[in-house]
């Protein structure tokens, strides 16, 4: 990869971070103080630029997964979303992601599958230290878990499911991920859960 490219994928990162997938190629150009042929000269199109920019933003998640690691429990971070002070300070990312999801979901598949092994280690370290800890259930089977929760995610977003127009997204997440969520933990576990989700009830009665 040229310089020059990664230099516009390094530059245009926070741009959408900021602003969403939405913003134009003139956009992105305007920003940076090129022309879009020098962009074009880079990049096929924007799917392209946007694939590079969503990998970059996930390869310096690096420091978003310790810190969510070192400041919420093991059932937070199977959620981070729901945690309060996450949401504060990386909102704008997880926003982006469900956007990616929405509007270019070959690009979501694509980078998912780039960083599945990643992915998937995370999950099962997390999981590993929730039995330890003795909030997850000892004979739920990481493994089982680790393949059915990003389906079940993404069906869960999936924009074009008919109960969207009755249902939040908040109604879907209470109705689908926190039965499922009960049903893998201790009873200690439940007892911090209701905790989490109470505290996100609190601060998301917005949530779409």
């Amino acid at each position: 990869m040229t310089e020059t490219k990664k230099d516009i994928i390094k530059r245009t990162l926070p741009l959408l971070i900021d602003r969403g997938l939405k913003t134009s190629m003139d956009e992105i150009a305007q920003y940076l103080s090129v022309s879009k042929r020098t962009i074009y000269e880079n990049f096929e199109n924007k799917d392209e630029l946007i694939y590079h920019c969503i990998n970059q933003m996930i390869d310096e998640n690096e420091y978003l997964n310790n810190y969510i690691k070192h400041s919420c429990n093991p059932i937070e971070e199977l959620f981070p979303f729901v945690h309060e002070n996450i949401r504060k300070i990386f909102g704008s990312r997880f926003k982006l992601l469900a956007e990616l999801q929405r509007m270019y979901p070959k690009i979501h598949e694509n980078c998912l599958i780039q960083h599945k092994e990643e992915f998937y280690n995370r999950l099962k370290d997390i999981i590993q230290r929730g039995k330890k800890d003795g909030l997850f259930r000892k004979d739920i089977e990481e493994d089982i878990i680790i393949y059915y929760m990003p389906i079940i995610s993404s069906a869960l977003s999936e924009q074009k499911a008919p109960v969207l127009g009755s249902y939040s997204m908040k109604d879907i997440f209470s109705s689908i991920m926190i039965p499922l969520m009960r049903g893998m933990l201790t009873e200690k576990g439940i007892d911090v859960f209701e905790k989490v989700i109470t505290k996100f009830n609190k601060y998301s009665p917005g949530l779409h």
